[in-house]
């Protein structure tokens, strides 16, 4: 009423055809808006002005509230202000079709980076640095993880959760894995080395652990003393991969040392990248 009396109405007035009349001073979808999807007449202009406001203010995802009198008209020609910025917008209750374009956009393949285990000796570091070096080298920005325990799902989690992670190694001596748990619920390539587990623990252990490679097993041969035949069992159930040019990468790969398990690594990575 209050915005009728300002423009001399009353609630039994009618409005000659042409003329528009605001009976609210928000628009918004929960005050009884309807949403209408403008973007293929927004103004070149009034876009980029937006990219531009998100990018200042680091958001992926922003909703920005922009007031002008007409979206297909530049802000330079007719003018515009921002009235609000949300950096975790309501997305999708109109126009449920906009989740689909922002997951094929941000997330690329399965939305998962390469995942690589390495299970050595605690204080072996060499390793899991040479796997990540390789890794770095074939592209992949690569952050290594190692330890045991919760102390190692805790450093995982914080892993993983960097924006620019491209792959990630994780190290670890194999004590409290079955207590604990994986850091991750599946990796693509799982690394033999040297591990203190007796021989029948550690065929145990991989026999669960090959439950969760999705990808190769590197079998280092200069440093594992035992387990080899659980792996051949295991290797005898799953279908080759087929890698780069067309070549059938074998799930389980037998080398020996660092020099030699960095590179396998890498191929096994590029190889399960391509299918």
């Amino acid at each position: 009423l209050d915005l009728m009396t300002r423009e001399g109405l009353l609630p039994a007035s009618v409005l000659p055809p042409g003329r528009v009349l605001r009976l609210r001073r928000t628009a918004n979808l929960s005050r009884g808006g309807t949403s209408v999807d403008m973007t293929h007449l927004t103004h070149p202009d009034n876009v980029a002005l937006c990219v531009q406001v998100a990018a200042l203010l680091r958001l992926d995802l922003p909703g920005l509230d922009l007031l002008m009198p007409d979206i297909t008209r530049s802000w330079r020609e007719v003018g515009a202000a921002f009235c609000e910025v949300n950096a975790q917008p309501q997305m999708g209750g109109a126009h449920p079709w906009i989740f689909e374009r922002i997951l094929r956009r941000y997330v690329v393949g399965q939305g998962r980076v390469p995942a690589v285990l390495v299970l050595t000796e605690a204080n072996d570091t060499g390793l899991s640095a040479a796997v990540a070096q390789a890794l770095e080298g074939g592209g992949w920005r690569t952050a290594v993880v190692q330890g045991s325990g919760a102390p190692l799902l805790e450093r995982t989690r914080a892993a993983v959760m960097r924006p620019d992670l491209g792959a990630v190694v994780v190290q670890t001596d194999g004590a409290g894995l079955v207590l604990q748990g994986l850091p991750l619920d599946r990796f693509d390539v799982l690394v033999v080395s040297g591990c203190p587990l007796p021989s029948p623990a550690l065929a145990a252990a991989l026999a669960w652990l090959t439950l969760h490679v999705s990808g190769v097993v590197v079998w280092d041969e200069g440093g594992a003393a035992s387990g080899w035949q659980a792996l051949v069992r295991w290797s005898a159930t799953q279908t080759p991969l087929s890698g780069l040019d067309a070549q059938p990468v074998p799930r389980l790969q037998r080398v020996a040392g660092p020099t030699a398990v960095a590179p396998a690594v890498l191929r096994c990575v590029q190889a399960l990248c391509e299918v």
